[in-house]
């Protein structure tokens, strides 16, 4: 065996990321940042505002004392954990370090933005394994998300609330998190069926669940739901749509057949949707001003009896 081949930019490099985090640190403290070592977050303090508002972060419970502040970054990684674990590694001494351990997100995507739950708690997180070459767009948008409460790029792929709280089960991110690392390098190809897991699946079904599969529903997944993508066709051809997974391609698709007829027969038929896993707002007021809110953003009149 012999290289054939190689690849060659004229513009890429490599850096020595601890090099490079004291370098960020050095420019940090030359522009007023006080950094503070061996000090663990404990607690994030928060303060009730108005009623339908979420709670505000106020400041932190360290290991050296109490931390008020205004706005709150969460930016660490697996790293803090794995010291919890080895408590001999902060004492340690690293003559070369060949490899790191890697953490992952289950959708293997940076996890930024402002929290959902607590006002100007900001996370900068999950970076996969890419933290060196991710770290100065990361902070160039955070610090935009502070100052201006939004970007000149949309972060809503990165974005902390594509997360829910059932995202959280242990057994979930076990299971998960043994497929993200294959999928950080593998082709990335424009089918629907490569961004489908095979891991951490049936978070949450609905009732037609059981009949759609018995009628040969091939699913999906969006935020822990089963949505169902397409119907296989008669048991004959049932075997090239069983690890949709496994279908990339970069031109048709295998199901793409069997799509048309299902779209051609919503067009001209009529058509049964299980919308079980669509977002659902409900509004309510004490008077007329959700009706007339729903007036103003609906083309349809909404201004009807219940039933």
């Amino acid at each position: 065996m012999y290289l054939k081949s190689g690849l060659w930019l004229s513009n890429d490099f490599m850096v020595d990321p601890v090099s490079l985090a004291l370098t960020f640190a050095q420019l940090a403290i030359a522009k007023g940042v006080k950094i503070i070592q061996d000090c663990y977050v404990e607690k994030i303090l928060t303060e009730k505002q108005h009623t339908g508002q979420s709670n505000r972060v106020t400041g932190g419970v360290t290991s050296i004392g109490h931390i008020k502040c205004d706005i709150f970054i969460n930016g660490t990684g697996m790293n803090i954990n794995t010291i919890k674990r080895f408590l001999i590694l902060p004492e340690s001494e690293c003559e070369m370090l060949i490899t790191g351990a890697d953490s992952f997100t289950p959708d293997g995507r940076l996890i930024m933005n402002e929290s959902a739950e607590i006002d100007n708690y900001f996370v900068a997180s999950g970076s996969n394994g890419h933290g060196i070459a991710l770290a100065g767009g990361v902070g160039k948008y955070i610090a935009e998300l502070i100052h201006n409460g939004n970007t000149n790029l949309s972060t809503w792929p990165v974005d902390i609330r594509r997360f829910m709280r059932l995202h959280t089960n242990k057994r979930f991110l076990q299971d998960r998190l043994r497929e993200i690392p294959g999928k950080q390098y593998s082709l990335k190809y424009p089918t629907y069926g490569m961004s489908l897991y095979r891991t951490g699946r049936k978070l949450r079904v609905s009732a037609l669940h059981p009949k759609l599969q018995g009628a040969g529903a091939a699913y999906g997944e969006v935020l822990g739901y089963e949505r169902p993508l397409f119907f296989k066709p008669d048991e004959a051809g049932k075997k090239d749509f069983e690890d949709l997974s496994k279908q990339g391609t970069f031109g048709k698709a295998r199901w793409f057949n069997t799509v048309k007829k299902e779209y051609n027969t919503c067009r001209k038929g009529v058509a049964v949707i299980d919308m079980t896993s669509f977002t659902k707002y409900e509004l309510k007021s004490a008077n007329r001003s959700v009706v007339d809110f729903l007036q103003m953003l609906c083309a349809n009149n909404i201004d009807k009896p219940i039933g």
